[in-house]
C-alpha cells in the first residue's frame, strides 16, 4: 500500500499546524507564560524554594517536550525572570549562559543551541537554590534570605515597643511600633520590602501620617535610632525594609 500522503491529508496537516500556531499565539497574548510549561505559581518568585520549584518545572518541560521556536522563547523568558528573581539573594552572577540568552531575548529566529543555553541558566539557578536550601536547613535559618536564626539573634516584645536585632536592642514609640511589626513580619517571611503607604496605614488607618521619616524622627532611645540604621530603603521605589548586619 502506498504510504504517500494524499493532497487531502496534506491539507489537513497544514490546517492542524496553523491551528496549533494560532493557539500558541492566543496563549502568548493572554498569559505571560504558557500554563503547559510552568504549572507552578507565576512570578514574581519571593523565596528560594519558589525559585527552585519553578526552575525545576521549566527544566523538566525542556527535557520532556519543548522544541518549537515559540516554546523555547517562552522558556528563555522564564529563565531570564528567574535569574532576575535571584538578585535579592547571593547567587553568583558569572554564569556564561545568562549573557547569551540575554542576547537571544530579542532574536526572532533562535539558533539551534538556544535550548542548551537556557538549560545552562536554569541548571545554575537550580543548583544554587538547592545548595542554599540545604544550608538553611542545616543552620536552622528562616526564609528571609538565610539571614536570621530562630530565637537567637532576633526577638521582640509582644507590642513591638522593643526589638532585639542581632545583638542590639531598639526601642519604639506607640506610633512607631505598628510599622516595625509590619516590617518585621515581612522580613521574617522572606518578602522584606514594604511600601511606605502600607506602613503609614498600619500606623493610623483613619488618618495616616504624611511621611514615614517624620514618624521615626525621634526615638525613645536617641543613642540608638532605628531609622537609617536598621530601617532602610528597600530594593523597590518608595519601600522600606529591616536590614540585618549582612545587608548594611
Amino acid at each position: 500500500m502506498d504510504d504517500a500522503k494524499t493532497p487531502s491529508s496534506k491539507r489537513n496537516e497544514v490546517a492542524r499546524s496553523k491551528e496549533k500556531q494560532a493557539r500558541l499565539d492566543r496563549l502568548c497574548k493572554r498569559e505571560p507564560y504558557p500554563i503547559l510549561l510552568c504549572p507552578d505559581p507565576q512570578p514574581p518568585w519571593k523565596t528560594i524554594e519558589e525559585i527552585r520549584n519553578a526552575s525545576k518545572s521549566v527544566l523538566d518541560a525542556l527535557s520532556a517536550r519543548v522544541r518549537s521556536q515559540h516554546e523555547v522563547k517562552y522558556t528563555l523568558l522564564i529563565a531570564l525572570d528567574l535569574w532576575e528573581a535571584t538578585r535579592s539573594f547571593s547567587i553568583p552572577q558569572n554564569c556564561p549562559d545568562i549573557r547569551t540568552i540575554r542576547k537571544y531575548q530579542n532574536v526572532v529566529d533562535l539558533p539551534e543551541d538556544a535550548i542548551g543555553h537556557v538549560e545552562g541558566v536554569l541548571e545554575a539557578i537550580l543548583s544554587w537554590a538547592e545548595a542554599e536550601g540545604e544550608a538553611q536547613a542545616e543552620e536552622g535559618q528562616t526564609g528571609a534570605g538565610g539571614l536570621a536564626k530562630h530565637n537567637k539573634d532576633v526577638a521582640h516584645s509582644v507590642d513591638f515597643r522593643s526589638l532585639k536585632w542581632f545583638g542590639e536592642t531598639y526601642y519604639f514609640s506607640a506610633s512607631q511600633a505598628p510599622a516595625v511589626e509590619m516590617l518585621y513580619k515581612h522580613w521574617k517571611q522572606g518578602t522584606p520590602d514594604v511600601g511606605s503607604e502600607a506602613l503609614l496605614l498600619a500606623i493610623d488607618h483613619a488618618s495616616p501620617p504624611k511621611r514615614l521619616s517624620d514618624v521615626f524622627r525621634s526615638s525613645p532611645d536617641q543613642s540608638r535610632p532605628a531609622w537609617g540604621e536598621i530601617i532602610v530603603p528597600g530594593e523597590t521605589r518608595a519601600s522600606y525594609r529591616l536590614s540585618p548586619p549582612e545587608k548594611k
